[in-house]
């Protein structure tokens, strides 16, 4: 009897994100280190108000549907990231009303509003960031912009490495299932906790034999890349247009308030 198909391991890096950055728009082509900085800033502006305002979230909304539609995104990616964080925000715009209404008056009232605001929309800017951009582009606009390059050594190890753990993953549930016919769909958690503390040793394992081999290479740190295209004037006026409109809105409250 055939054995069903093993569940697969819980993706870190989304297969069908990789497929998207592989695109050929306007914006899938522009250079990695400028959509990294103008993306960066752009949600780093997002993350710095203080005081929530219909009108520059709205126009926050409006710049990041923009770009979604300039790199041809569906937006299903991003209503299942929303939905993926949304938990996560829920519980960080009700801890300071729970805190003072438990009588811990040191807790300042912040607007609920303005957290689930950044929060989705600094989720949806990362997202049109890794949903235009391969992986191994990213790196490299790292690396042009000196990113410290420990930071790009682990996080492209840990790229390579993820399917090597969802390998052994797939591995033992196959053996598990084998062993365990007709068994119930939900697990315990003493069988879940096991596996996973399987799962740990033959990733440990590998690591070591991964290392060796790697050693054996005389691997330096660096990856071999492939030439990166020159920093173009279309890229310089992306990042400035973005740049611009970014503090237009972030200035703008200010400028309503002065008035």
């Amino acid at each position: 009897m055939d054995q069903p198909p093993p569940p697969r391991f819980p993706r870190v890096i989304s297969h069908r994100v990789e497929r998207l950055a592989a695109g050929s728009t306007w914006l899938h082509q522009r250079a990695p280190e400028a959509k990294i900085l103008a993306l960066s800033l752009l949600t780093l502006a997002v993350l710095t108000e203080f005081h929530f305002s219909s009108f520059r979230m709205a126009a926050y909304t409006l710049l990041t549907l923009a770009l979604i539609v300039a790199a041809r995104l569906p937006l299903t990616l991003f209503a299942r990231r929303a939905a993926l964080v949304a938990p996560i925000l829920l519980l960080a715009a009700a801890l300071p009303s729970l805190s003072r209404r438990f009588g811990d008056s040191t807790v300042e009232p912040l607007d609920p509003r303005l957290i689930l605001a950044k929060g989705l929309l600094a989720v949806c800017l990362l997202t049109v960031l890794a949903a235009s951009t391969r992986f191994i582009d990213l790196l490299a606009g790292l690396e042009r912009l000196r990113a410290p390059s420990i930071l790009r050594l682990l996080a492209s190890l840990m790229y390579r490495y993820v399917p090597l753990l969802q390998d052994e993953w797939s591995r033992m549930e196959l053996a598990r299932r084998s062993r365990t016919p007709g068994e119930p769909r939900r697990r315990p958690l003493p069988l879940l906790g096991r596996q996973l503390a399987n799962l740990f040793l033959r990733a440990w394992r590998r690591a070591d034999a991964l290392q060796a081999a790697m050693d054996a290479r005389a691997f330096t740190g660096r990856f071999p890349r492939a030439a990166a295209s020159p920093f173009a004037f279309a890229d310089a006026a992306f990042l400035a247009s973005l740049l611009t409109l970014a503090i237009a809105i972030r200035l703008s409250g200010a400028l309503l308030h002065a008035g």
